[in-house]
């Protein structure tokens, strides 16, 4: 949901600091994430030269499966944290 609430694209340093997390981490989501066409690559705008993402469904399909993946997750966040950790990550 980082970068689909965000209006500018994020270098994975930029989402890796939001999230508390390394940028190690979080490239490898973020290529899966362009693989699946949810993020546009950009290498414009005020990181210029720096591979940044901006949330880009390529369809309306995966447009719809995240906006349900995001209602469910607000409803259930306790339950779905708990079942991530349950299955080892």
């Amino acid at each position: 949901m980082l970068f689909k609430n965000n209006d500018s694209p994020l270098s994975a340093v930029d989402a890796g600091k939001a999230l508390y997390i390394g940028s190690d981490v979080v490239a490898p989501v973020i290529k899966k994430f362009k693989e699946h066409g949810l993020l546009l690559e950009t290498t414009s705008g005020a990181n210029l030269g720096v591979h940044s993402y901006q949330y880009a469904p390529v369809s309306e399909s995966a447009k719809n499966t995240v906006n349900e993946l995001e209602r469910l997750y607000n409803q259930h966040r306790v339950a779905i944290i708990n079942f991530i950790f349950s299955r080892g990550g």
